[in-house]
């Protein structure tokens, strides 16, 4: 299985402010692993665009519109997210050289607010591959809304996208790139999602994700990587 998963998460909430909601209204378990993990994209996301401000000033700011309050890190620290980008964006690279005739997707599990795809589009590496970003669908919903509005990002989106829904599931197609708001710890709809939507069993997928399978129960993890596995061409 070709596969890379490294850490990453979801959406620009403070954690303490996520804390004080859960304590004040003592929700089920289930709401309180999906708030922690989309508080953690908070950090990761200005971390990212810190590093995009130094080490890339030469391409467009696609990180600025979610994080528009620029906030230099540590030099540690940007120099680490620096070396996650590059070894993320040169295993793509090497996916999609990859000579086979089946179409090729990129699915980022827990993808936050990363605009991979858009800088990969940008850098003309993209090809014909299909990107495919999931996410709780809250977040989608906001990126998406972001996505649309920004100068930077919404030349790569056409007006018009497919749109479904399969409960609390949600799924905006714009043929190239795909955003699908789906609870990663429910295999049953994400299965389901896919098969109606992208056909899998007859494309080569890379699985990316960072850092989202560390913040999911231990179960809900295995189940996800169990998922990834049963595809014969993932």
């Amino acid at each position: 299985m070709t596969s890379l998963f490294w850490p990453f998460s979801c959406a620009p909430l403070s954690f303490a402010f996520i804390s004080r909601i859960m304590q004040a209204h003592n929700p089920p378990v289930d709401f309180q692993n999906e708030a922690a993990s989309i508080g953690t994209n908070s950090y990761s996301i200005v971390s990212k665009r810190s590093v995009e401000k130094i080490y890339h000033a030469y391409e467009p700011p696609f990180l600025k519109p979610f994080v528009p309050k620029f906030k230099r890190r540590a030099p540690l620290i940007n120099r680490g997210y620096w070396l996650r980008t590059i070894a993320i964006e040169n295993a793509i690279k090497h996916f999609l050289r990859q000579p086979v005739d089946r179409q090729k997707i990129i699915m980022n599990l827990g993808c936050g607010f990363d605009p991979l795809p858009f800088r990969m589009k940008y850098k003309q590496l993209a090809g014909e591959a299909k990107f495919i970003d999931v996410d709780y669908a809250a977040l989608i919903r906001q990126k998406l809304a972001i996505i649309r509005e920004d100068v930077v990002l919404s030349p790569y989106v056409c007006k018009e996208s497919t749109q479904l829904e399969y409960g609390d599931a949600q799924i905006t197609d714009f043929g190239w790139y795909c955003a699908v708001g789906c609870d990663l710890g429910d295999i049953e709809t994400m299965s389901r999602v896919f098969e109606d939507t992208v056909n899998l069993v007859d494309c080569e997928i890379l699985f990316l994700a960072e850092v989202s399978i560390t913040y999911m129960p231990l179960n809900k993890a295995d189940d996800l990587l169990r998922w990834t596995a049963s595809h014969e061409h993932g």
